[in-house]
């Protein structure tokens, strides 16, 4: 690793107690992606458990839900392997009403070769379903409402009312997508996608945002062109209309961030927010458009 101050990362510690969803094991040692909401009296976990590695044909979903967030049930199968046909599925997030808590999840079909991981999965071949369910025990699917958005985060509401969440298109990693709902009734069916306009050398793999005072949505993309900087598009509309992306001040060591407001009235973006790649030889890798 690059040399560091001696005083680097170090932060006062916040006080928390721990409760464990799930805990990996030989055959799913690989589990990314965790989304958490509250729905009703209880909190779910969703997140994506695989074989060996990230994005491993036969990744799916799974959830567990608490009554505290502490102790949590026995974790159950949102969406069951499927390694013999060299599937995987994506956990993307979640949206709660007061009567039906909504699941995102990404379908993709790879190549088959468990030694590729997320460089295995195809482009122009990743559809987005949608989960819905009234007691956390029963399910409905909503399948492949739309292909090509690669999206890490679930919708959540403008003061409109719609729905909004953001991504990259898997067959063109230079293109940021919009998806829009135009109200939480819409969630099942397919979202508006709302293309920002593109940039020369971005490359936005994943998205977050949050909404100021005076109206406007403030949406950060994560750069896979590595240039460890979110860039920042605006929509002065509610998310019909985007302006061009440009690369903001925030570092960003090429990872996912989210961000949003607290409710003392202050924003916050959380991630990795430092300009140094976690590999040094990261250099030495070909963009996402050019691997697989």
């Amino acid at each position: 690793y690059p040399p560091m101050a001696d005083d680097w990362g170090l932060f006062h510690q916040v006080s928390a107690t721990r409760g464990s969803a799930y805990y990996g094991n030989e055959t799913y040692g690989y589990n990314p992606q965790q989304t958490i909401a509250k729905f009703r009296n209880r909190y779910a976990v969703t997140w994506s458990s695989g074989f060996k590695h990230e994005d491993h044909p036969g990744q799916h979903v799974r959830y567990a839900v608490s009554k505290d967030g502490l102790d949590w049930d026995r974790d159950r199968a949102l969406v069951p392997p499927q390694a013999e046909e060299a599937i995987v599925w994506n956990n993307i997030g979640m949206f709660a009403t007061d009567s039906t808590l909504y699941a995102l999840a990404g379908k993709c079909n790879t190549k088959g070769n468990p030694h590729l991981g997320m460089c295995s999965m195809e482009a122009e071949r990743i559809s987005l379903n949608i989960f819905s369910t009234e007691d956390l025990e029963h399910w409905d699917q909503h399948a492949s409402l739309t292909s090509g958005p690669f999206v890490f985060e679930g919708p959540r509401q403008t003061r409109d009312g719609a729905l909004l969440c953001a991504g990259g298109m898997i067959d063109d990693w230079s293109q940021a997508v919009v998806l829009r709902w135009e109200e939480p009734a819409a969630l099942a069916g397919e979202p508006e996608l709302i293309m920002i306009p593109k940039v020369d050398g971005l490359e936005p793999i994943q998205c977050t945002w949050y909404q100021v005072e005076d109206g406007r949505i403030l949406l950060y993309l994560r750069d896979g062109a590595f240039s460890c900087r979110l860039a920042l598009t605006v929509s002065e509309d509610g998310g019909k209309t985007w302006s061009t992306p440009l690369r903001t001040d925030f570092p960003n060591t090429c990872s996912r961030a989210f961000a949003g407001r607290l409710d003392d009235g202050r924003y916050f973006i959380a991630g990795n927010n430092y300009d140094r790649l976690l590999d040094c030889l990261i250099y030495t890798s070909p963009s996402p458009r050019d691997r697989g």
